[in-house]
């Protein structure tokens, strides 16, 4: 009987978890999702539409605040700009929304969602789409490492 009841609980265990993968991982992790995406994260790898390299045009470094804050920065290679704003998980926990403002000029502002494709506490990878300056959107694959 209580074999019955182990393998029960081991059932519902995995179907409990299954639904929380990400497409590259991982599949269990005893971190929470707000926990291992809190973080200073710096591009490690970026993959825009299909070319493999390791920037994102002026962008430099993101935080994700436990609290639903956030914090973008990006460069012109004279002076830093900070974005401030908010992040949410959306879409059953796979999205990462983010709404930033430039701190120094409001009318600056990012606003996308990321889809997660791995959530590590060492590796944030995401893709998303973002519009050129030509007006046509530009694919993306992110591989971030943490900042410390």
């Amino acid at each position: 009987m209580k074999t019955k009841h182990f393998f029960a609980l081991l059932g519902l265990l995995v179907m409990g978890f299954a639904g929380c993968k990400y497409d590259e991982g991982p599949l269990l992790s005893l971190a929470s999702k707000t926990a291992r995406v809190s973080n200073r994260w710096i591009p490690s790898e970026v993959v825009k539409n299909g070319i493999p390299g390791t920037a994102i045009d002026s962008f430099r470094e993101i935080t994700f605040l436990k609290d639903g804050g956030c914090q973008m920065v990006f460069t012109d290679y004279t002076r830093d700009f900070t974005y401030n704003g908010t992040w949410i998980f959306a879409a059953d926990q796979s999205i990462l929304s983010i709404n930033a403002t430039d701190s120094l000029a409001p009318s600056g502002s990012y606003n996308n969602d990321w889809t997660i494709l791995r959530l590590q506490e060492n590796t944030l990878k995401v893709s998303y789409y973002q519009r050129n300056a030509a007006g046509t959107k530009d694919g993306y694959v992110v591989t971030f490492e943490p900042g410390f």
